[in-house]
């Protein structure tokens, strides 16, 4: 079980939106050595630990402090893109065939999605 509170652990703050940096802390969220994975990889070792509880408790711990991790690089994705001109969205997403979810390449985390409003770039509101 896992309690979530809605304050951050730390203030995210973005002075300008920025879509080229948003793209790079996408990597960080999803990539191979991202957050994501070393939450689940934190967790999957406790679920799966016999040895001692303070060493679960300590994996589990860490797994979930990971998840608060997520949480603050996709609220940073989400204000670089946020007040971006659609234009220059676009032109990111195009840049890039794994961000490139026009049918031309892989999707496997869509890049402009992290609006936290969905997809506004040119491709997806045609």
């Amino acid at each position: 079980m896992f309690f979530h509170d809605r304050r951050l652990q730390y203030k995210v703050r973005v002075d300008k939106p920025n879509p080229q940096f948003a793209r790079l802390l996408q990597q960080a969220i999803g990539g191979i050595e991202g957050e994501i994975r070393v939450c689940l990889q934190y967790l999957f070792q406790a679920w799966g630990n016999r040895g001692p509880a303070k060493y679960r408790n300590m994996l589990l711990e860490t797994g979930t402090e990971e998840i608060s991790h997520i949480e603050m690089l996709c609220t940073a994705v989400a204000l670089n893109l946020e007040g971006a001109k659609g234009s220059i969205i676009d032109e990111v997403v195009s840049s890039n065939p794994v961000t490139d979810h026009g049918g031309n390449g892989p999707s496997p985390l869509p890049f402009c999605r992290f609006s936290g409003y969905g997809c506004r770039c040119q491709r997806c509101t045609v």
